[in-house]
């Protein structure tokens, strides 16, 4: 399997499983390279678009999982009054700055 150090050094036609999947496709079989991700420090692997077979489609059932799962998740970890998002949940639906403004707005 060849690894490549930096993206600059891939070649045209090969693809990671997430730009696979912007396309629609998800590969199949053994990863024909890599390359190393700095962020991360891990190897992702690459496939040529011959590998690759079409996405099924999700259904209907599954889409709204997706939306009720979405919206649960943001009710929980989403600052009603800014958008923040916290790594922990947020108490009464409020970050700290907000729940403080609002404390000091309330006097």
């Amino acid at each position: 399997m060849k690894k490549y150090s930096w993206w600059e050094d891939v070649p045209n036609g090969l693809y990671s499983k997430t730009a696979l999947g912007r396309m629609g496709l998800k590969p199949q079989g053994e990863p024909v390279a890599q390359v190393f991700q700095r962020l991360g420090r891990t190897w992702i692997d690459l496939y040529t678009k011959d590998q690759a077979c079409p996405k099924k489609p999700i259904s209907e059932k599954q889409k709204e999982a997706l939306k009720k799962a979405r919206k649960a998740y943001e009710e929980k970890y989403c600052c009603q009054r800014c958008g923040w998002f916290s790594k922990s949940p947020v108490v009464d639906g409020y970050c700290k700055r907000c729940r403080r403004h609002l404390e000091l707005f309330s006097q």
